[in-house]
């Protein structure tokens, strides 16, 4: 079930990436046919952008594709291996609790700001100046909670694999 939210997920910032594209394109036309630029591209963009890089962490652990010590671990016997997975989700656990503390606790602080006018949120700070930094935020948090159930995911997958070799070898053996 979590391997197909995040494919589905993947594909949502696969057309971020591509909306991303489209966008500089249409802002460089604006700007050098019609010397009329946007206010609004540059800083539209970088959020896809972060976003879509913010996800694609997910999708790298779907397929096994983040980096590890392959020298080490391929060559390693199946219970290091075992003993391997298990520190890599323990430290990637960790590092995910962190991420998503730290984003969480951005998030808070952007959203929750008044002054004398009333609720002000974070906003980007230049020309656009709409608050875009609380929703990337917001969304960098749900890609921590993402990588996270995805890192839970295939390391199951991987130690019910490594279990299952292990019965399947002790029994044609005998043992």
């Amino acid at each position: 079930m979590i391997d197909r939210l995040t494919a589905a997920v993947s594909r949502g910032a696969a057309w971020l990436i591509a909306c991303a594209a489209l966008l500089i394109v249409f802002e460089v036309f604006a700007r050098y046919a019609f010397n009329r630029p946007t206010i609004w591209a540059v800083e539209l963009v970088t959020a896809f952008c972060a976003v879509a890089f913010f996800l694609a962490g997910a999708e790298a652990e779907r397929q096994g594709q983040h980096i590890r010590i392959g020298l080490l671990y391929d060559h390693a016997p199946p219970r290091l291996r075992k003993l391997l997975d298990a520190v890599a989700f323990a430290v990637g656990s960790l590092f995910l609790f962190g991420l998503a503390w730290g984003a969480a606790r951005q998030f808070w602080l952007g959203v929750w700001q008044f002054d004398a006018t009333g609720w002000r949120p974070e906003t980007t700070g230049r020309a656009w100046n709409v608050p875009l930094p609380p929703v990337v935020r917001t969304l960098f948090l749900l890609a921590s909670v993402l990588l996270f159930l995805q890192l839970l995911a295939r390391t199951r997958q991987a130690l019910r694999l490594r279990q299952g070799r292990q019965s399947a070898s002790s029994s044609a053996w005998g043992g």
